[in-house]
This record gives structure tokens, sequence and C-alpha cells, in this order.
């Protein structure tokens, strides 16, 4: 990987700040991702860039960062740079966003050794968007310079990276991790979305297993929730005080796909969209027709 210049200890120090506390306050994973429009600028040039439109091709990986041309921002962009055909191929639309002026974007867009004209970047100047995703925007000291050695003259939102489904709903809200280890949660993320959408199931792991999968003919014990798009809770096992254990052959199409993905000990989020849930029938009193339904469910063991 391409080694970056350092950056002075007084932006490092301040930076710092955002990778140890970010997603603390961020919107979290079934919240409904805020829709924005905003200049954006790839490979030098600047368009207009909308996240409902974004969303009718497919996820989208919104990720904020502090700044252009500061040492954690410059690496995030060049490992999204360098995993763009990935991102790709899982069709999943990236972009970033920041404080930054457009001006500034359009050189950073650009730059071969970040962005590399593969990498989007919108432009955030008053921090309305970042705010809106309940993230904190901090306000730049003066005399802090970035790599080039520029004065900085914006503010800073926490590094935070959303995964949003094509519903419009966050899968994923991916925090305190380090520049490349934020960009490899995120394509893990979006290539298990990826698999669901060919379905029409939203996959989200919650927690990686470390245990078998089940197979289509097994029974499972769980524990689970279940909500209605509203936010509404419907049905929860952790209410009753006890797991359930059923065959995966007599349950909803959406948990016989879905649970099959996950590993004993994991925990996953399954969006459920009405064709694979209960149809147009829904369950009179309970689930209205033609809903999509949110289970987190949490795989505790195979029962053969």
């Amino acid at each position: 990987m391409k080694k970056f210049p350092r950056t002075p200890m007084l932006l490092l120090g301040l930076l710092s700040i955002g990778i140890s506390q970010a997603a603390l306050a961020a919107l979290k994973e079934g919240d409904a991702a805020p829709d924005f429009k905003a200049q954006a600028s790839l490979a030098g040039k600047a368009f207009s860039f909308s996240l409902k439109d974004a969303l009718a091709k497919g996820p989208v990986v919104v990720y904020f960062f502090p700044s252009a041309y500061t040492q954690g921002c410059n690496i995030q962009a060049h490992e999204f740079a360098v995993r763009h055909d990935k991102f790709v191929a899982a069709n999943a639309t990236v972009i970033g966003v920041s404080l930054d002026s457009i001006a500034r974007l359009n050189d950073f867009s650009a730059d071969p050794d970040f962005c590399g004209g593969k990498v989007p970047a919108a432009s955030d100047a008053d921090g309305t968007i970042a705010k809106s995703y309940d993230l904190t925007v901090r306000d730049v000291r003066a005399g802090i310079k970035d790599t080039r050695g520029v004065e900085i003259d914006h503010g800073f939102a926490e590094r935070t990276t959303f995964v949003v489904a094509p519903n419009g709903k966050i899968v994923s809200t991916i925090g305190g991790l380090a520049p490349v280890e934020n960009v490899e949660k995120a394509l893990a993320v979006v290539q298990q979305v990826a698999k669901g959408i060919q379905s029409g199931i939203v996959i989200a792991t919650l927690v990686e297993g470390t245990g078998a999968s089940p197979e289509r003919s097994d029974s499972v014990k769980v524990h689970y929730r279940g909500k209605l798009d509203n936010g509404k809770e419907f049905d929860s096992s952790y209410s009753r005080g006890q797991p359930a254990t059923f065959p995966l052959t007599r349950v909803i199409p959406c948990w016989t796909e879905g649970v099959q993905t996950m590993k004993v000990g994991g925990k996953a989020r399954l969006i459920c969209p009405p064709n694979l849930a209960y149809g147009s029938k829904g369950v009179p009193g309970v689930i209205p027709p033609d809903s999509t339904l949110t289970f987190e469910v949490e795989l505790l063991g195979i029962v053969r």
C-alpha cells in the first residue's frame, strides 16, 4: 500500500477524537437513512448527488470523513478506490461526505493517490447532512494544515460509515475503526446485502457466529424479535423469556433462506419483503397486509 506523508501531531490528536468516539450517537441499524442531495465531485468534476436516486440502483455506502488531505482520510479514500471494483460487483454505490468545500473535493476526488477518480465525495459545508445522521460536528482549530500544507478552514464530522439498503433503511453503522478496517467492514456488509437482494431479502450480520450453518432440512433454536416497518414490535422470544425451536421448512421463506446464511453463535438482521413474509393477507390484528418486516435473529443452535 502507498505510504502516506506524516500528519502534524496537532492534527493527529484532533482527528483521533473522531475515530475513538465515532458512532456513539450515530443513527443505528434499522433507522431510516435521511435522504439528501448535495454537490459532489468525481474525478475532479462537480455533479449533483441524490441518495434517493442512488438507492434506486442498489445499496449505498455513505461514509463521513473529517477532511480531505488528512492522514486517516487519505488512507480511507485510497482503500475505497482500491476496492472500487468489488463494491461495483456488489451493485453498491460509495459516496464520501465531509465539510470540505467542493473546490477541495475536486482536487481530492481526482488525486490518483487517494480517490483516484473512482470514489466521489460530497460537500456538506455546513454539516447539515452529518447532523441529520446524528454525528458530532466539531469546529476546526486555527492554524491546522492538511498533508499538502494548506490550512484547513472547515469543521470535522465523525468518521462513521453507514450502509443503506435499497429500502432506505440503515443495515450497518460502522464507527470506532481505523480507516482500513472501516472500508473492509463496509465491503463485507454490502457483499452480504447483495446476496440477499438477489431474492429480495436484506441480510446484515450484527455478530459473526463461529459454529456451523444450518441446512434447509434442519430445525434451529433461536432468539428473535420482529418489527413492522414503522418500528412497532409484534413478536419477541426475548419478551417471552425463552428461545424458540422450529424447522426451517415451516417458517416464512425469508427465514428459511436467511437463517441458512448464519452460523451458530451469530446474530443477524433480516429485512423481509412482503412476498417472502406474510404477503397480501398479513396476520389479522398483528401484521397488516403487504408488510415489510424486520427481524433480529440470534442463532443459538441447530437441532438435528
